[in-house]
């Protein structure tokens, strides 16, 4: 093979990934595990070899799968947030988008198919969980731990105060979603953020009346 075959197969192949993940996912969220690979390779408009020289197996690929949907996920939740920006509002903007992702119609397509269909596969049932909420749990803990080191608010566990946050915010909406019941709009929803927020910070983390906002 010449070098300038080389230089370009070596750009098809991000390119390819990309496709094969992306077919991945709209085959497998509407087909189920059962889905073939034949059928993800048709949808990613790739011969099978292509496939299988870059993802050997299923679970291969669901792993690719799991890890691209939470990035694109979990990452847009606290960027573009000031370090300055105040506690409060820190912890609304990033309990509105995360409410936002949590019931967005992909987000409970692949709740549904983890509930329907990975159960029998706790490998990729742990990499879902710490590749998302984990994940999501640990950045907030990161941003909290700069508040107490600063004194802003309790010497508390910014894990275990992350986690209550995160899984006090969706609520009873999630559930009534999944089994498509009615959305709350979004009035709603900024009231039930707004109430979760002021809860967490007066209930568990507010510091003395001296320290600042």
């Amino acid at each position: 093979m010449s070098n300038s075959n080389s230089a370009r197969d070596t750009k098809r192949v991000p390119q390819s990934n990309a496709r094969i993940i992306q077919a991945a996912k709209k085959v497998f969220l509407a087909k189920g595990y059962s889905a073939s690979l034949d059928e993800v390779a048709r949808e990613a408009g790739v011969g099978r070899r292509t496939l299988y020289n870059q993802f050997e197996s299923k679970d291969a690929l669901l792993r690719a799968m799991i890890e691209a949907l939470s990035e694109d996920m979990i990452a847009p939740l606290f960027e573009n947030i000031s370090r300055d920006t105040s506690r409060e509002e820190f912890l609304f903007v990033c309990g509105r988008r995360y409410t936002e992702m949590m019931l967005s119609e992909e987000s409970l397509q692949i709740y549904r198919f983890f509930v329907s269909d990975l159960y029998r596969h706790p490998d990729l049932v742990e990499l879902s969980y710490s590749a998302g909420f984990e994940r999501a749990v640990a950045e907030l803990a990161h941003v909290l731990q700069d508040h107490i080191d600063a004194g802003r608010l309790r010497p508390v566990d910014a894990m275990l105060a992350a986690d209550r946050f995160l899984s006090s915010i969706v609520g009873s909406a999630r559930h009534r979603a999944i089994l498509g019941i009615d959305h709350d709009d979004a009035a709603v929803r900024a009231r039930a953020l707004k109430a979760a927020v002021d809860n967490f910070l007066h209930g568990l983390l507010l510091p003395g009346p001296s320290a600042g906002g």
